[in-house]
């Protein structure tokens, strides 16, 4: 079978005799636009760019279109009549930001032309949730979202809804231990906008202290050595500042020791607090799957962190966030470790446990996200990494999530 090298060698070698040999420039276009449409989907951005030039370069009048770099873009809903607001994201100081706000009208709202790009639909209606849709429109595709709106109840308070999509996971060859890139349905669910905190913790361990003191001590959030991190004070569990976070509460933060995100949580125990919350509120709570996390941390463009491709220490709580020696913060302290539908602090701060086994004897589970001492590549929503779930790690915290209609 003749290669792609080959192909173009001896186009190339016809055009050196005939600059103007029509088939040669015809059969040089369709090989590098089908080595453009093989670099996007394997994520090959330099690629890509390479083979438009080679495209533009041959003036083919079929590519017309191709060349032009348009998508369409449709949008329908469930109730329908929501308002269907239009961003563009765009790099500003290493973070993509949503810019340039237009209304596109009422849904259903079909085909509307839009360069090749990655954007954010916002949906929003009278009594139900906003919508946060982000979408990668590649060139000469038609991408029809259809998106159903939920009323504010369902989702939860603390919950952050993200809507049913296909997209890319994995594919990130810097990441730790990550998924060859490929494309997934991840249906619609819900997952908490922060990790769950010592103040929510606490008030899990309380309720077992009152019911089973045995099993609440079992539950207890302890560092690597089993030094437990919360201590029982007359009023039940309260966290031991010197243990988390003491450089920020000198800092005039007193009491941030209860908005840390609780870590040192066995698989096990983020298990148990998942249930004793939905028999509490008679809603689901669950960990979430690996891939509804890193698609709550990524998007749909196939960014590298939640912010977007450029890493900085200081959008997220990691290793060289501060100068000092790195400790725990409290959540809301990093406002650029954002996901395009508004998902907090998976980036940095503790890792995450998901419901994922990591391997396939089944002794392993996974966790998302970069702790607090960890370096850049932890940061990378595509990394993981793994643990026995009867461990008590010092970095294992968690974050809830829920399945929708």
């Amino acid at each position: 079978m003749t290669t792609f090298g080959e192909a173009v060698a001896r186009f190339s070698q016809a055009l050196a005799h005939d600059p103007d040999n029509r088939e040669a420039r015809e059969g040089l276009a369709d090989l590098f636009v089908s080595q453009y449409r093989k670099a996007v989907r394997e994520g090959d951005e330099s690629e890509a760019i390479y083979c438009e030039s080679m495209v533009r370069q041959y003036t083919v009048k079929r590519y017309t279109a191709f060349l032009k770099g348009e998508g369409t873009l449709s949008v329908s809903s469930t109730p329908q009549g929501a308002e269907v607001w239009f961003y563009r994201y765009e790099e500003r100081d290493r973070v993509l930001r949503p810019v340039d706000a237009r209304m596109l009208g009422y849904t259903p709202v079909e085909e509307v032309a839009l360069p090749q790009g990655s954007y954010l639909i916002v949906l929003r209606a009278g009594g139900y949730r906003d919508v946060y849709y982000p979408v990668r429109l590649e060139r000469q595709a038609t991408h029809r979202a259809t998106i159903k709106l939920y009323p504010h109840a369902e989702i939860g308070d603390g919950f952050v809804y993200v809507p049913e999509s296909e997209v890319f996971i994995g594919g990130d060859r810097e990441a730790i231990d990550g998924f060859p890139k490929e494309k997934k349905l991840v249906r619609s669910f819900a997952i908490q906008e922060f990790p769950v905190t010592f103040r929510r913790y606490i008030e899990f361990l309380n309720a077992w202290l009152a019911a089973d003191p045995e099993e609440a001590e079992r539950l207890i959030p302890r560092l690597d050595e089993g030094i437990p991190l919360v201590v029982l004070g007359s009023k039940g569990y309260e966290p031991i500042p010197d243990l988390i976070g003491p450089e920020a509460r000198t800092l005039g933060r007193p009491g941030m020791e209860y908005d840390v995100p609780v870590f040192g949580v066995d698989f096990e125990s983020a298990e148990a607090y998942c249930a004793w919350r939905a028999e509490a509120t008679g809603m689901e709570f669950r960990l979430p799957s690996e891939e509804e996390w890193e698609k709550a941390g990524r998007g749909t463009d196939g960014r590298v962190f939640p912010w977007g491709n450029q890493f900085d220490p200081t959008f997220c709580k990691s290793r060289l966030s501060r100068p000092w020696a790195p400790e725990p913060e409290p959540i809301k302290s990093f406002p650029e470790d954002i996901s395009p539908y508004g998902v907090r602090d998976m980036a940095g701060g503790v890792r995450e446990w998901c419901d994922d086994w990591y391997n396939e004897a089944q002794g392993l589970r996974v966790l998302r996200g970069g702790a607090w001492v960890d370096t850049e590549r932890y940061m990378r929503c595509a990394s993981r990494s793994f643990l026995d779930p009867v461990l008590s790690k010092g970095l294992a915290g968690f974050r809830c999530a829920r399945s929708l209609r």
